[in-house]
């Protein structure tokens, strides 16, 4: 079941940083306000990206116990 969810949150932590990156894209080539806010919800998803990589590498709660 982890190995499941920890796949599940590596897979939509590839998908984040890609729309991540597709935000950036799009505000490069325009200008006002718009820009701003492709650019802050380019930070969000990058940040939630991070979290939910971090997830998706920690160690199961069996794998630490094992180490012991």
């Amino acid at each position: 079941m982890k190995q499941k969810l920890s796949n599940r949150s590596a897979a939509r932590s590839t998908r984040l940083k890609q729309e991540a990156s597709n935000c950036i894209s799009i505000a490069v080539g325009k200008t006002g306000g718009f820009t701003a806010d492709l650019i802050d919800e380019a930070v969000r998803l990058n940040a939630r990206a991070r979290e939910l990589a971090s997830l998706s590498n920690a160690p199961s709660a069996s794998e630490t116990a094992d180490a012991s």
